[in-house]
Order: C-alpha cells, then sequence, then structure tokens
C-alpha cells in the first residue's frame, strides 16, 4: 500500500527535521517495512540528501518499495556525478534481473 499524501506530508516532516544522516536512513528503513512510495516520494526524500552516497543509500533502500519504477529515472537523475548514476543503475538492472528468474525446481 502507497504511503498516502498526508502520511507522507507528516513522514517527509519528520526526516527533514532529523539533523544526522544515519537518523534520515534509519526512519526510512522503519518506514519502507510497511508502506511502498512512488518515484516522487522518494525524489522529495532524496533531494533532503546533500551528498550522493547519502542519496545512494535512500535509493537502494527505497527502490524494491517504488510502485512506478518506470518512473524512477527522475530520482535517478538527482544523483550529481555520472559514476554514481551508473552504480544505481546496475542496482536496478540487478534487482530487476532477480526478480525476473525463475527458480529451478
Amino acid at each position: 500500500v502507497v504511503m498516502d499524501d498526508n502520511l507522507f506530508a507528516e513522514f517527509y516532516s519528520a526526516v527533514k527535521k532529523e539533523p544526522f544522516e544515519d537518523g534520515r536512513a534509519k526512519m526510512i528503513q522503519t518506514a519502507i517495512l510497511n508502506s511502498d512510495f512512488t518515484s516522487d516520494q522518494c525524489l522529495q526524500l532524496v533531494k533532503l540528501c546533500r551528498f550522493d552516497d547519502e542519496k545512494l543509500v535512500i535509493m537502494k533502500a527505497m527502490y524494491p518499495h517504488i510502485v512506478d519504477k518506470q518512473a524512477f529515472f527522475s530520482v535517478v537523475n538527482e544523483l550529481v556525478f555520472s559514476s554514481k548514476k551508473d552504480q544505481m543503475n546496475v542496482f536496478i538492472s540487478q534487482y530487476n534481473n532477480n526478480r525476473n528468474v525463475q527458480p529451478n525446481y
């Protein structure tokens, strides 16, 4: 179930107030246990981060819980360095390939 707009506004506000990178990451890790997100919601959270490394942590944690993965390119484009974009694109590719692998019985 996607986090609704009102709840997301509260969650975003709480994450924004958290001064530490680890604290923000833990809040997001907790939220994804019970909610899915849109690419736009993820983008809003990623924009709170100053550095690509923190953005990557959030993106990798949230990607499996994104309901509109086709729009995730807008989130990846928030990364500054092309090497970090490549890293995220490899993660997405591996995630999608692993989901499409059928188990051998």
